[in-house]
């Protein structure tokens, strides 16, 4: 239900969805899909200590590294 709030919010304001942080105010994930960022080359995806281990963060964190030779990092991230 926070979810559904949380993008209500953030349409209502013009934008296409939310992102959702954890009690220590890092991101974890949108109000429906993971999220992860290239930066230098690497995958980063937030580690998923206090949010649903979504399918895609998984293969991305997993598979598709090994197949793609592309480094993979589970972290935390903060937002800016």
């Amino acid at each position: 239900m926070i979810c559904t709030i949380s993008r209500h919010a953030a349409e209502a304001k013009g934008h296409a969805d939310a992102m959702m942080l954890d009690y220590r105010s890092q991101v974890t994930e949108a109000t429906g899909a993971n999220i992860f960022f290239i930066k230098d080359g690497v995958i980063h995806t937030p580690t998923p200590n206090c949010f649903l281990n979504g399918i895609t963060a998984r293969l991305l964190s997993t598979r598709f590294p090994r197949s793609a030779r592309i480094a993979s990092r589970r972290r935390r991230c903060k937002k800016r």
